[in-house]
Formats: structure tokens, sequence, C-alpha cells
């Protein structure tokens, strides 16, 4: 059982660990540890717990956290959107048109670099090849810790400035988009602009495997929706984006895309997610994401919540 829980969890948990926590906290560190217990938890992390760790202005809070993140999740990692919808749209080629890509597409595995979506071929990693477990995770944790990681600051800053030039399209868009909203279909209008934000990525893909005359021919028999609902990451980032565009007295805001592409993954494939109230509330909105089976818990409760629907009463 996989739970996602939000950056203010993991601030949480790590006032725990240091003793300095509310009696709320310490209610769902109790409830994890119980969770722990059945041997069946997992507690990914991901980019954006890394970014967000990163960005703490104190070095000892940043340091606090990270080492909560690799004590708990034990280097168990969620890939990032930007790396798993390319994986999951090879699937979906595979499967419709019968397209040459083999394999599954891997939401979960191990490390920073999969947490960051970066292959291991373009790093060089800082430590031995007969390292152990605990020294790659020391190694991981000063990394996290340090926002001017040498080696990962470039990726930071070319996704963070693709990222802030979507938000000025989101932006932009809105008001259009909200216009004469029940006169359209919503899903599809969403789900091409997913494939713009794409760029030209998906049909290079098909153009790639010589199936884009069928590819061509769903889009424009059965529409936008009918690829994007089955590209996972891309469908929960389609229908968080549908229900939050109708809120245009709040100006769309990078913290918002940020959280748009992290709950991507994690209400796609981990069995509960623990997002802020809001997300949490926008989120059940659609019918795509809970009908998947998702558990959503939000509130100070969310992580003991969320355990008792995944464990029941331990």
């Amino acid at each position: 059982m996989r739970l996602y829980l939000d950056q203010k969890d993991w601030i949480s948990l790590a006032r725990v660990r240091l003793q300095r926590a509310d009696p709320a906290e310490r209610r769902a560190a109790a409830a994890l540890m119980k969770g722990f217990g059945t041997g069946r938890l997992i507690v990914p992390f991901s980019e954006s717990h890394v970014l967000e760790t990163g960005a703490r202005a104190r070095p000892a809070k940043r340091l606090d956290v990270a080492m909560t993140i690799m004590l708990l999740s034990k280097r168990r990692a969620l890939a990032p959107v930007h790396a798993m919808w390319v994986q999951e749209a090879d699937a979906f080629l595979a499967r419709r048109f019968g397209a040459s890509g083999d394999g599954e597409p891997e939401p979960f595995g191990k490390g920073l670099a999969f947490a960051l979506g970066i292959p291991e071929d373009k790093l060089t990693l800082p430590w031995a090849a007969d390292a152990s477990e605990a020294e790659i995770a020391m190694v991981e944790m000063y990394a996290i810790a340090e926002p001017g990681r040498a080696g990962l600051s470039g990726y930071d800053r070319e996704r963070q400035a693709r990222w802030d030039a979507l938000v000025d399209t989101l932006s932009s868009t809105s008001g259009d988009l909200v216009k004469d909203r029940e006169k359209y279909n919503e899903q599809d209008r969403i789900a091409a602009m997913t494939l713009i934000m794409m760029g030209n990525e998906m049909i290079g893909r098909a153009i790639g495997y010589d199936v884009q005359d069928a590819y061509l021919d769903l889009l424009r028999e059965e529409g936008p929706w009918a690829i994007i609902r089955e590209i996972p990451s891309l469908a929960v980032m389609t229908e968080l984006l549908r229900v939050r565009y109708p809120d245009i007295q709040v100006p769309w805001t990078s913290h918002d895309y940020h959280d748009v592409r992290f709950l991507s993954t994690a209400l796609a494939y981990c069995d509960a997610v623990c997002p802020d109230r809001r997300w949490g509330e926008l989120a059940r909105r659609s019918e795509h994401i809970t009908n998947s089976g998702v558990i959503i818990a939000t509130g100070r409760d969310a992580v003991p919540q969320a355990i008792e629907m995944l464990f029941g009463s331990l």
C-alpha cells in the first residue's frame, strides 16, 4: 500500500522525530507506525518533496526534513510526471495500435535520481559501486538538504522555466476556457490543451512507431479525451486543470501548477494521497479520479484517516 504524503506531513513527522510535535502530529506519526507495522506500507517521496525541502530557508530545517524523508521512505520514490507520461504514452500506443514499444510504465522506483526523473547515466553518482544502502541514503539526504546541489541545479532551472511558461499559458487562457463552458465537452477541451502543452511529443512518438495514421484517426473520431484518459498521469492532470479552471477569481500561480504536476502521478498510482484541503476537495469533484479508487484524505488527521481506510482499525 503506497501512501503519498504532503510536504506539510513530512515537516510534521520531522517535528515528531525531534520531539517538538503537537498532539495531532503525534497522532499522525503513531498511525503511520501502525501502518509500517503491517509490513505493507510504503511512503514514497517525490520531486516535489525534494524541491520544497530545498527551498526552506534554514539549513538545519532542510536537513531535519531530508533526514525524515530518507528514514521513512527508505529511498522509495515516485516518478515525476515529465518522466511518467512518456512511458504511459508508449504503453498506450503499443496497446491501442500495436506499436513496437515494450514494457509497462514504472511509477515507483528508488533513489533521488528516480524521483527527479533523471536517468542515472546522466549523473556521476557520488558513491562507490559497493556502497551500502545507508551510505547512499546519507549522500541523498544531504543532496536534498542542499538546494545548490552540483549536477542537479541545471535540471531544476530548466524545468522551472518550462513550468513558469505553462503557468503563463494557463493564466492567459483560463477566462476563455471557462466562457460558455456549458456548451462544450470540457474533458475534450482541456484534454486538447494538455496535448498542446506536451508540444508535438505525442504525435512525434506515434510517428516514431509508425502508427501516426491510426493515432490521428482516433483523435479525429473520438476526440482528445479518448487519448488522454488512457495516459494515467496526464488524465489526472487534465482533470485537476478542469476542476480548477472555474475558480477564475483566484489567479493561477506557479504554486498551483507545482501542485497539479506532482499530484498527477500521486493520484494516478498511489493507494492513498494526503493533499492539502483545497486540492483534495478539487480532486473529489472529478469522477475519473474518484472512480479509480484512490483514497483522498485531508486536514489535520489526514494521515490517521488514510491509514484506517487502507488497513482498517489496527
